[in-house]
This record gives C-alpha cells, sequence and structure tokens, in this order.
C-alpha cells in the first residue's frame, strides 16, 4: 500500500540477543549516497536466475530477522512532481505475522506532510496528515484501514503493484515481489562505503517492451529496478525503481539499520482513539484487479 501513489498523495492539496547494527561509517545519515555504486551493476553478467536467487535469499534473511529498524531517506519522481523526505522503518516478526510500521515525512512548503502505515496482522491502517494550503488552515487527516484477510496478500500481486504491498509485510514482500516481477542479472560486487555489497540490475518481465512512445500513463510503471545490498547481511541498503526513460520513480535509501534489537510491540498498535476512519478493503482488491487486468 506505500507506494510511488501514496506518497505523491502527501502533497496533494485538501538476555536477549544483543542488537547487531551498521555504523554511521558504513552506512549512517552523514555517509554520502550509495546511489553512484549501483551504476557499475551492469558490470554483472546476464545469468538468468543468479540475481533473482540472491533476491529471494534476501528476502527469507529478512523474514527470520527478529526485528529490523532502519531510518529511511527516500525520493519519489511522479507525474513532474519530485517529492523527498525522511522516515523510519520497523518490523517485527511473530510467528503468524510480520508485523511492519512505516512513518514518512516529507516537506511541503514551510509545513511538513505525514503518512503513518502500520500492519498488525489483521489489519493495515494509514494514517495520512496533509497540511491545508489556505493560511492558518487546518491540516487535513485521513484514517483508513484494509482487512488483510480478505485482501490475501500473496495472491493479488500484479506487475504495476510492486510496492503495493510495501506497508502489509515490508521490506521481506518487497524483495519478493522485484523476484518475481523482473528479470535481475547476476550481481556486481560494489562498495557501501568500502564494505563489499552486490548490485542488482532487473528488468521488468511484464514491461519488457515499454518505450518511451507510448502514452505516459505507461511510462510511470517500473521498468528497471537497481538494487544495492550488504555482502554480509543482504539488507536491501537502496532500493531505486526507474521508468521506460531511465527517470527514477522512487529511490528509498536505509541507513543506521539495527536488526534484531529490542522494538516495543506497542510500535505496531494502531489506534484512531474514536476519530473516524474509511474501510478501503473492497476499494483495494478492487484496484488489484483492475491492475492485473492490465498486465
Amino acid at each position: 500500500m506505500l507506494g510511488t501513489d501514496s506518497l505523491a498523495q502527501l502533497t496533494r492539496p485538501q538476555t536477549r540477543p544483543v542488537a547487531r547494527s551498521v555504523s554511521s561509517n558504513d552506512h549512517g545519515a552523514s555517509a554520502p549516497s550509495p546511489v553512484a555504486s549501483v551504476l557499475d551493476v551492469d558490470r554483472g553478467t546476464s545469468d538468468a536466475g543468479l540475481g533473482n536467487r540472491l533476491l529471494m535469499n534476501a528476502a527469507t534473511r529478512m523474514r527470520n530477522n527478529r526485528t529490523v529498524v532502519a531510518q529511511i531517506r527516500h525520493r519519489v519522481n511522479l507525474f513532474g512532481h519530485r517529492l523527498i523526505g525522511t522516515g523510519t522503518y520497523h518490523q517485527r516478526t511473530r510467528e503468524d505475522a510480520i508485523l511492519v510500521r512505516w512513518d514518512l515525512q516529507m516537506p511541503v512548503g514551510e509545513e511538513v506532510a505525514r503518512l503513518e502505515q502500520v500492519s498488525d496482522g489483521l489489519f493495515l491502517w494509514s494514517k495520512q496528515v496533509t497540511p491545508s494550503w489556505e493560511p492558518g488552515g487546518v491540516p487535513r487527516v485521513e484514517i483508513s484501514r484494509i482487512n488483510l484477510d480478505e485482501v490475501h496478500v500473496r495472491a493479488e500481486q500484479s506487475q504495476s503493484g510492486v510496492a503495493r504491498f510495501l506497508a502489509v509485510e515490508g521490506l521481506p514482500q518487497l524483495l519478493t515481489d522485484l523476484s518475481q516481477h523482473f528479470q535481475f542479472r547476476a550481481p556486481a560486487e560494489v562498495k557501501l562505503q568500502d564494505v563489499p555489497g552486490y548490485g542488482l540490475l532487473g528488468k521488468s518481465l511484464a514491461n519488457s517492451g515499454t518505450t518511451a512512445a507510448q502514452p505516459p500513463a505507461t511510462r510511470v510503471v517500473p521498468v528497471d529496478a537497481r538494487i544495492v545490498m550488504g555482502r554480509d547481511d543482504l539488507f536491501p541498503y537502496l532500493i531505486e525503481l526507474r521508468d521506460a526513460e531511465d527517470r527514477p520513480l522512487l529511490i528509498l535509501e536505509f541507513h543506521g539499520v539495527q536488526i534484531d534489537g529490542d522494538v516495543d510491540p506497542l510500535m505496531f498498535v494502531f489506534k484512531p482513539h474514536g476519530a473516524p476512519f474509511s474501510d478501503k478493503t473492497r476499494e483495494h482488491i478492487q484496484s488489484v484487479r483492475t491492475s492485473r487486468g492490465s498486465d
């Protein structure tokens, strides 16, 4: 549910294991972006299957982590709008579900738009706070939920929904979706601030024939995927999706990563506290069916 469209909407008016962490010298907030490293990905061979297997191994590793906490830098380019923001990612794995929480902020003029999404195993809750465009106006708050039992997430994937279920099962599901909808080359060895890593370049299976001459609506669908992950932890420190004209649609950079540390279970509880909310389960299922019909 957390995808380029969700982020763009923010600017529309209206003795426990010790946590394993990555120091700021490796992937910290002050470190330069690893984007340049991913440009070397095309050195990888076209060995079909090796890159996808590595991606699935990374997804499995993410699912097996007891907890994950990371800081986020994100950028969205959509319909001529360039949106840049920051946020946090929390993940907790239970036997029956993967709980996920995203908190994203994005400057809008002198105000800040916020998106909070919590997947508690039963529902996907979304709270979107959009600043008013009127001087002294009150921010607009929208709360909605999706019934995960009705959606059957794993069976409702589509080429246009690569980031559609990002909030439901977080990074493990995103990596799985990418491996199913893109053909990746064999990994290339790259450096993330002098730390060994792997770079992956993938081409969309559904949109391999998309060209810049096609209507703009088709060009906002991701055609290329670029991923940089750590060699030892297989954590995806950078995920970049690009359109048919090689323009970045979505860039997610993760830093300050902590794995298997203590995370308050209440981080994955959302309570509307009496505020009105809408149920978008049917709307969500219909949107997925529509996108599947266009595959």
